[in-house]
C-alpha cells in the first residue's frame, strides 16, 4: 500500500519476530525463511512466507537481501483446522480409552525436518497415539 511502512502493515504478534530477525542478520544463514500476517489493503491479515537470501553485494554499509514472498493463507488456515480436528479426536479417543480400560499415549510429531513443498495438502503436525491395555 502506498505511503505506509512494511513495519505499519505487519501484524503486532509478528512485527517483534521480525524485529528480532533484523537485529542479528549477520548471524544468519545465507538463506532462511520467515513466516508472518501482514495487512491486505482491505485490512484484513494474509500469511506470508518469505525466503531471503542474503547476497555478497554491500549497499550503504549493509549486504542485499532478495527476499521472495508467497501468500501461506490457506495452509495456515489448514493447520488450525486441524489442529481443532486433533482435539476433538484426542477427547473421543479419550473418552473411548476410558470406557473401554485403556491407556492412551499421544505424541505428537513436527514434520517440519520432512516438509514437502506442496502448500495446499501441507499438514505440519501429525497425531500419533497408541492405545494399550490397562493393568
Amino acid at each position: 500500500m502506498v505511503g505506509r511502512s512494511f513495519s505499519e502493515l505487519l501484524h503486532p504478534e509478528d512485527a517483534a519476530a521480525l524485529r528480532r530477525t533484523q537485529s542479528i542478520i549477520n548471524q544468519l544463514p545465507d538463506q532462511y525463511i520467515q513466516s508472518y500476517r501482514i495487512q491486505r489493503s482491505d485490512g484484513t491479515f494474509i500469511w506470508l512466507e518469505t525466503t531471503n537470501r542474503v547476497t555478497n553485494i554491500i549497499e550503504h554499509n549493509s549486504p542485499v537481501i532478495i527476499s521472495i514472498s508467497r501468500d501461506i493463507t490457506e495452509r495456515k488456515q489448514a493447520e488450525v483446522t486441524i489442529v481443532s480436528l486433533n482435539q476433538v479426536t484426542v477427547g473421543e479417543l479419550r473418552s473411548l480409552a476410558d470406557k473401554k480400560n485403556l491407556t492412551l499415549e499421544l505424541q505428537i510429531q513436527s514434520l517440519d525436518d520432512y516438509r514437502v513443498i506442496n502448500d495446499k495438502k501441507c499438514l505440519r503436525r501429525i497425531l500419533i497415539f497408541s492405545l494399550s491395555v490397562k493393568l
